[in-house]
């Protein structure tokens, strides 16, 4: 089964935050703040069973880190960020884990609320290669709702052990999704715009797209950790205008006629930029599958 936390990370964060707004305000109920209590308990008793030297930030997030080298790379805003972890109840009970598989890792764009909030925090505390022991409050992990079918209960505090294996790029995140894949290398393009492409199906035959044309097509839009955030279901079909679209949707559909399949690869710049689309955040390289089906 694929990773919760890794097809899960940019989804959560809207209700996260909504409900750290909620937090925070002067309405916190008697039975919310017996529940921080409770976590600030646990979290204290965890430091002193490791034995933990622990920093603690203004969040209430406790980490420790373990530094690498003091030349690794800092993330900063935009930046896309690749991390293995392990899960943990503050029992110590597993809930996940990603550590030799890079498919598997947590991959996300740095402070855009696209990772769960004690994440992202720990994240820029550390350098490429560091590692880290974050400790969240129900409030910076997965709030008030179960995760992973239970194994994580509501309002439970996290344990995150992790390293940030890379701090990348976008094009850099684009060519590292390829290499995954395991597409041939002669038969990705890249262009000028910074799309890249990948033709799954041909049809010479088949009536080209222009700029104006309209249509129908199925297609699969993923970010760069696998996580769907959009897609036509079964047999079903979209319909499409070329002059409506993100310019890098534009320029792919361009590329294609009725009956192709395509991959396309692009960076936020070519895709929904730096203020992002509802689920879509800023900053965040795009995956489409496409298939043109009729072009008008």
């Amino acid at each position: 089964a694929k990773s919760f936390m890794r097809q899960t990370i940019y989804f959560f964060v809207t209700g996260l935050l909504l409900l750290q707004g909620c937090l925070m305000n002067d309405d916190i109920g008697q039975q919310d703040e017996a529940r921080r209590a409770e976590n600030e308990q646990l979290i204290n008793q965890y430091v002193a069973a490791n034995n933990l030297q622990v920093q603690t930030s203004a969040s209430g997030l406790r980490y420790k880190l373990f530094p690498a080298s003091a030349s690794g790379a800092t993330p900063k805003l935009g930046d896309q960020i690749v991390m293995s972890y392990v899960g943990r109840l503050t029992n110590r009970t597993l809930f996940d884990s990603a550590l030799n598989n890079p498919n598997n890792f947590i991959r996300f764009p740095f402070r855009v609320n696209a990772a769960l909030p004690g994440i992202d925090e720990v994240a820029g505390y550390m350098k490429k290669g560091d590692s880290a022991v974050a400790l969240m409050p129900f409030y910076l992990a997965f709030g008030s709702e179960a995760a992973y079918n239970g194994k994580v209960p509501a309002y439970s505090p996290i344990v995150f052990e992790t390293r940030l294996v890379d701090v990348q790029t976008e094009d850099e995140a684009l060519q590292d999704y390829i290499v995954r894949r395991k597409f041939p290398a002669d038969s990705v393009v890249k262009t000028t715009s910074g799309l890249y492409y990948y033709f799954t199906k041909r049809n010479p035959t088949g009536t080209a797209v222009s700029g104006r044309s309209t249509g129908t097509m199925r297609y699969k839009g993923m970010f760069v950790n696998g996580a769907v955030f959009g897609q036509t279901q079964n047999s079903q079909t979209a319909n499409f205008n070329v002059n409506g679209m993100i310019v890098g949707f534009k320029e792919g559909l361009n590329l294609m006629r009725t009956g192709e399949k395509i991959l396309l690869m692009m960076p936020s710049s070519i895709g929904y930029g730096t203020q992002g689309d509802g689920t879509i955040p800023p900053y965040a390289p795009l995956v489409f599958e496409l298939e043109v089906v009729t072009v008008n």
